[in-house]
């Protein structure tokens, strides 16, 4: 990382977290890694069923963190402080 960013409240401008500043060669690295974890996963060669099963998994601890991230989608992108994005995906999944 090429140092670091502040992310803030975009109601309050108010300072949420920092974040790593990311360059060309962070994210030519992260999509090799990220191809690399794709090829010796596993998830290449799993069943459909194998995949959904995880990706259920995916979606209850999701579920199970719901208020948290509600919580910091709202602050982040200055939403109304609803289950929106966080539920979308929940039922995208489902």
């Amino acid at each position: 990382p090429q140092g670091r960013n502040t992310t803030h409240d975009p109601g309050t401008a108010s300072s949420l977290a920092q974040v790593p500043a990311m360059g060309q060669a962070d994210v030519d690295q992260a999509v090799r890694a990220a191809d690399r974890a794709f090829q010796t996963s596993g998830w290449a060669t799993m069943t459909p069923t194998e995949r959904g099963v995880l990706l259920h998994r995916l979606t209850d601890i999701v579920e199970e963190h719901k208020t948290t991230l509600v919580w910091i989608e709202s602050l982040d992108a200055g939403k109304v402080l609803a289950e929106g994005d966080v539920q979308n995906f929940i039922d995208t999944m489902l």
